[in-house]
């Protein structure tokens, strides 16, 4: 885990895309850590990724245990936003892959109205299943011909992750995997109150507003990261009085 905030982790991000480099980038949430945790072969692919940031509040309280506390999370949608708006500052085209062609619809037209003036140069809504495997050489050709210099995938946890780390290198700039950020920036979703998010609670927000969806990752993986943590944190605040 990166602990960084917005401002050096857009940097980071802008100045790769500037210099047209790999840039593998995903926002870590309890969904994503606990699915590492439980494979460990998602856990191998996101050690390669140049950076991490810490998605969730719950994350950033878990890494204040042996570091001073980063001053806000990372939130996926909030860094799209932003590395957008850079984007269009910078004079670098985005590309946009993943979820539903309703979706990309709306997205591709609520971005201008976010950043005036960013240029789209590719939106896609690409096959689901095998297929999303099987169309990645001829996805990859399109993002490079398009003169994309930041890609966006909204795939999902953890599809997009491991399509990343799959294909990252050859898309040769910076990849981003910001999931529910596709939906939530194309006016599908609403985000959590501020407060909610503020707290840490924005897991119940999307538990009351999609149960069917979310019921079985937020009540698996919540109380199993609350003790994990907490087990960590005690162990190390053991060791320090030791």
């Amino acid at each position: 885990m990166d602990r960084v905030e917005y401002a050096e982790a857009v940097a980071r991000i802008v100045a790769a895309a500037r210099e047209r480099r790999v840039c593998r980038v995903a926002c870590a949430n309890v969904h994503v850590v606990m699915e590492a945790r439980d494979d460990r072969s998602l856990l191998s692919q996101l050690e390669r990724f140049e950076l991490v940031v810490a998605d969730g509040q719950p994350i950033r309280w878990a890494l204040a245990a042996d570091a001073p506390a980063l001053a806000d999370r990372v939130y996926g949608p909030e860094l799209m936003r932003r590395c957008v708006i850079a984007a269009r500052d910078a004079g670098l085209g985005i590309f946009l892959y993943g979820s539903t062609p309703a979706v990309i619809t709306r997205l591709s037209r609520n971005l201008p109205a976010l950043a005036e003036g960013v240029r789209i140069v590719g939106a896609e809504a690409p096959p689901m299943g095998d297929a999303l495997w099987a169309d990645a050489d001829a996805a990859i050709e399109r993002m490079r011909t398009s003169g994309a210099s930041m890609v966006f995938i909204g795939l999902g946890c953890p599809r997009q992750e491991r399509w990343i780390a799959r294909f990252g290198e050859r898309v040769g700039v910076p990849c981003l995997a910001v999931g529910a950020a596709f939906d939530l920036l194309a006016g599908e979703k609403r985000m959590a109150p501020a407060l909610m998010q503020r707290l840490g609670l924005e897991w119940l927000y999307r538990l009351g507003t999609e149960p069917q969806r979310t019921f079985r990752r937020y009540l698996l993986h919540n109380p199993r990261f609350m003790l994990l943590a907490g087990a960590e944190a005690l162990a190390r605040l053991k060791r320090r009085r030791s």
